[in-house]
């Protein structure tokens, strides 16, 4: 069993330094950048990361591709929710309906966003690889 105490842990044949381990974790909280006005910081900060960081560390790189294919998910979500809304608000009855739709979708995308950015951030600090169940995979 491995024991996350220590300052270097072996995970799939890498040594997973403290240093690696906040690396990764930075990748997932800068995800959640997004809800303070930070706009683009979510998935530029990963793409940063992954490029200067790749070479030294695939540990990071698997923590910053998966941060990027989940951020990138959600944005893919929220331009297609915009855009069914723009159709739907032309017709008088529907608009009503699709903005409280469109409400509870936009809560569900948040609330699932938001857990899993916290839930790949604990396991980065534990120094243990993370794959979001909810993301398109634009990068491998």
């Amino acid at each position: 069993m491995r024991t996350i105490d220590t300052e270097i842990i072996r995970n799939d044949d890498e040594l997973i330094s403290a240093s690696d381990s906040n690396w990764a974790f930075m990748v997932h909280l800068s995800g959640l950048c997004v809800y303070v006005g930070l706009i683009g910081f979510n998935v530029l900060i990963p793409a940063v990361i992954y490029f200067l960081k790749r070479k030294e560390s695939n540990f990071i790189a698997a923590h910053a591709k998966q941060a990027l294919n989940l951020n990138l998910t959600f944005f893919v979500i929220i331009l297609i929710a915009l855009a069914i809304y723009r159709v739907l608000e032309r017709v008088p009855l529907i608009s009503a309906i699709a903005v409280f739709a469109l409400a509870m979708v936009g809560i569900l995308v948040i609330a699932t966003h938001t857990l899993s950015s916290i839930k790949a951030m604990l396991r980065a600090k534990e120094k243990q690889s993370f794959q979001y169940l909810y993301s398109i995979s634009f990068f491998k």
